[in-house]
């Protein structure tokens, strides 16, 4: 994964995908069994950022933006819970509370499966079901995501460039 990369996440043992509606993450878009992910399933669609290496320098960092509803997936360090973001333009300023450690677990022929850590609270996404959550240990091996390769970023391309196609598609 890299930065600019358009990504599903899914969980191959609950058959659901991440998604962020306005004000909340979760899988609950329905059971997606087939390989692709329709087009039309644009909630579950993100564009991987990585942060600003000045203030986030390790390699495996990154964010999670969704195109359609402008907003990141975050982390609520009070309650440990994973939360949309306030709308923000994809350019803006990335919080503590929109960064996560890809914790790569295994690469197959279709993906890398993924842990994502949050390095504000060290805890770990999870699906449970059509729920996400954060928790303090790593994730059982039905927890994990893997990560859906939609659209590769284009050598070259910046996060201005992709925001800047996301902006002529509205």
């Amino acid at each position: 994964m890299k930065n600019g990369d358009v990504v599903a996440l899914h969980n191959k043992h609950h058959i659901r995908i991440v998604r962020l509606t306005n004000g909340c993450v979760d899988a609950k878009g329905g059971c997606c069994e087939k390989e692709e992910l329709p087009l039309y399933w644009v909630s579950e669609q993100f564009v991987a950022v990585k942060p600003d290496r000045s203030a986030f320098p390790a390699e495996s960092l990154f964010s999670f933006y969704s195109i359609s509803h402008r907003r990141f997936i975050r982390v609520d360090s009070e309650n440990k819970a994973v939360l949309a973001g306030p709308e923000k333009r994809l350019s803006n300023r990335i919080d503590i509370e929109e960064v996560f450690d890809v914790v790569e677990i295994k690469k197959t022929f279709d993906g890398s499966v993924i842990a994502l850590r949050s390095p504000l609270t060290a805890t770990y996404m999870r699906m449970t079901g059509a729920c996400i959550d954060m928790q303090g240990i790593v994730p059982s091996s039905w927890e994990f995501l893997q990560v859906k390769m939609l659209q590769p970023a284009d050598e070259g391309s910046s996060v201005d460039s992709v925001e800047a196609v996301v902006v002529d598609s509205k």
